[in-house]
């Protein structure tokens, strides 16, 4: 009787968790509307850089960071551009490394990426109280990492791969946290690991899954972090004035 439970038991966790190809539709389902319908939005961004680098010093920076949308040959591109608030030490391009608060994710498991990507579920987690499938991830052979997934030829450097894994909600199929190793980056580092948190902001009444914690370092001894916070839709306003 007990066999007999257990293998029911047994049978019925196997059944609630989807197939792979189920959970990434519904993954690139979600990440396809985010780009879809995320306005012009302003967080604010509060970044610190550490170094061992020879010659070159940590700085921090708070900025208001706007991400605005840009039209491109069918596609969805972000402009980011940073207004500072306040800043400590000297300030270095390697912020332009933190990319729009959509970068990290789609290059995991944005629909533009599943053709370059191989996928596989490893297990069940909790992650910060929410139940969540893992998902590891890396880039296949000959293709890149740079292009989104855009051809497996041609496009990219195919030396510039990544690796890693995804904690995505098992109810709402978003990406809760991304940890991967992005290698081979063309002039910059031969690897660099990186950790991704999500979480649902609200913008005026609608939910969006944005990045709200990130931490990046290379092997050539620089270390990031970065939070965003406050997130609002972007508005510019003008004003007609008659000439004096």
């Amino acid at each position: 009787m007990s066999l007999m439970v257990f293998a029911l038991v047994a049978g019925f966790a196997v059944q609630d968790t989807p197939p792979l190809e189920v959970m990434l539709d519904r993954i690139n389902g979600n990440i396809h509307e985010l780009q879809n319908t995320l306005p012009d939005i302003t967080c604010k961004e509060k970044f610190t850089l550490r170094s061992t680098r020879p010659g070159m010093s940590g700085f921090s920076q708070e900025s208001l960071m706007t991400t605005a949308r840009m039209a491109g040959r069918g596609n969805v591109y972000f402009r980011v551009s940073r207004q500072v608030t306040s800043a400590k030490g000297t300030p270095s391009s390697i912020i332009n490394r933190v990319q729009n608060l959509l970068a990290d994710v789609t290059l995991a498991f944005g629909p533009s990426s599943r053709s370059s990507t191989n996928y596989k579920f490893v297990r069940r987690q909790d992650i910060r109280g929410v139940p969540a499938y893992v998902i590891e991830f890396e880039t296949r052979g000959g293709a890149s990492s740079s292009n989104r997934g855009g051809t497996l030829t041609g496009l990219g450097d195919p030396r510039n791969t990544v690796k890693g894994k995804g904690w995505v909600d098992s109810g709402t199929m978003q990406v809760l946290r991304l940890e991967f190793s992005q290698l081979n980056i063309p002039g910059r580092s031969s690897k660099e690991d990186s950790v991704s948190d999500y979480d649902a902001v609200n913008i005026e009444g609608k939910t969006y899954w944005l990045l709200t914690k990130l931490s990046k370092k290379d092997d050539v001894g620089i270390e990031l972090a970065a939070t965003y916070s406050e997130c609002r839709r972007f508005e510019v306003t003008s004003q007609i004035r008659p000439v004096q």
